[in-house]
């Protein structure tokens, strides 16, 4: 299957789905010498940090682990279309969560979500998460692309 929409769009999509349920969110948070694709957070102050690839899901199986030193809950989102049997069991035994894309319908579903144990780096991912609010990136993405 062809991708018709970049990893920018499916970050974007996402954000239009968190906006409709009132969640607070902000895209490229800065995180040690990273930068996460989106962190977003519950009523309880509970930090979600996605990462999104459309091809390699191991690449961000590695950056979802290690986004799991300051997130309460770290997600890989991939496209439904590359979904197997091996990629649920490779992200869950990572002990991250997972949501899928739907391309035809630009839904998402939340397959799994695994809290961490530890997250010693949560005062990083607290300065990062408000440094990506003030400079509002989603503005930024939003401004790249021309979807609607």
């Amino acid at each position: 299957m062809i991708t018709t929409f970049s990893e920018q769009e499916m970050v974007i999509k996402f954000c239009k789905f968190l906006e409709k349920k009132g969640k607070v969110f902000a895209v490229e948070v800065p995180f040690f010498s990273r930068s996460i694709d989106l962190v977003f957070t519950d009523t309880s102050g509970k930090y979600y940090a996605v990462e999104f690839k459309l091809k390699n899901w191991k690449k961000a199986i590695a950056q979802a682990k290690y986004y799991m030193l300051g997130a309460d809950f770290s997600l890989v989102c991939i496209p439904a279309n590359i979904y197997n049997e091996q990629v649920e069991k490779e992200v869950l035994d990572s002990n991250c969560g997972l949501i899928l894309f739907d391309v035809e319908s630009e839904e998402f579903k939340i397959v799994k979500q695994v809290e961490q144990v530890t997250n010693k780096g949560r005062f990083l991912m607290e300065k990062g998460f408000t440094y990506a609010c003030d400079n509002n990136n989603y503005q930024y993405l939003l401004s790249l692309n021309y979807i609607s």
